[in-house]
């Protein structure tokens, strides 16, 4: 395999509970998505981030969906297993205060329908998930982004 995109931010973005979902800058320069690209059959796409939430809750965490965009079409997958809504990526640890760890994921592409041939890109899509009424805050900072094909 050899990697066909990838990019890191080295710096660190915030959102709160009070959004359902954000796009993830992947650069330095605020870009949502990858550089577009094109492949079919199977591939990898690997995500890792320095991730925290912060609130009282100990039952909200911080989710991640690895999207795959057909540039023609824009058509999105989200790429298994981070396809569901209870793939924790971290958790908080009930304080108010950020308890950061480096965590990542890798998202399969074509794993069990391969995919067509196609210029695509790749985006990140964040979500609070579990927040109780206190409300809650995400981290995500020093980031990369892998594809491998």
């Amino acid at each position: 395999s050899h990697a066909v995109f990838h990019t890191r931010a080295q710096s660190n973005y915030t959102f709160s509970s009070t959004s359902p979902s954000v796009l993830v800058p992947l650069t330095n320069a605020l870009a949502l998505q990858s550089d577009a690209f094109t492949a079919a059959g199977r591939f990898v796409v690997t995500y890792t981030a320095e991730c925290g939430v912060a609130t009282i809750s100990t039952f909200t965490y911080l989710e991640v969906d690895i999207e795959l965009v057909n540039v023609a079409t824009g058509a999105i997958t989200a790429l298994p297993p981070t396809n569901g809504g209870a793939d924790a990526l971290c958790t908080s640890n009930g304080t108010t205060a950020y308890q950061w760890r480096m965590s990542s994921v890798t998202g399969i592409a074509g794993e069990i329908t391969p995919i067509p041939s196609a210029a695509y890109f790749v985006q990140i899509r964040a979500k609070l998930q579990g927040v109780g009424s206190g409300g809650a805050n995400g981290w995500l900072g020093d980031t990369s982004l892998v594809i491998r094909k």
